[in-house]
């Protein structure tokens, strides 16, 4: 049997179910959510560190990075418009397949700060 060398290799797939969590108000409204990964599931991870992935929440790809939890498992942030697609509420179990990936996502910058970088001198944004 003949294998085709130059096909992409399958990524890893790591399918797993977790329930969507809302960090506790610390008094002011709370609008993120997050899940905890199982142990096994970030023992399969590259890096007990933050670690970028790839794949599917509730059916929808996304894309995002893992945080370290400090004792050698991660945490998910899933924002409102992820949730939103996904049709999930906090309290709700989420179907999850990821891969680790090498993509690492573009950081969102406050308006605030974009603004102030593109009327500032060439140099400043440069550096």
């Amino acid at each position: 049997m003949r294998t085709n060398a130059s096909a992409p290799a399958t990524p890893l797939r790591i399918r797993f179910r977790s329930t969507l969590h809302r960090p506790a108000n610390a008094g002011k409204a709370v609008t993120w959510t997050f899940l905890r990964l199982p142990e096994e599931v970030s023992a399969q991870l590259p890096s007990r560190g933050k670690a970028s992935i790839e794949g599917t929440f509730n059916d929808i790809p996304f894309h995002a990075s893992l945080e370290p939890d400090g004792k050698g498992g991660h945490w998910l942030k899933v924002d409102r418009a992820l949730r939103n697609k996904a049709g999930a509420e906090p309290g709700d179990v989420i179907s999850l397949a990821i891969a680790p990936t090498d993509k690492v996502p573009e950081p969102k910058v406050p308006v605030e700060l974009r603004e102030a970088l593109e009327s500032a001198p060439t140099e400043a944004r440069t550096a």
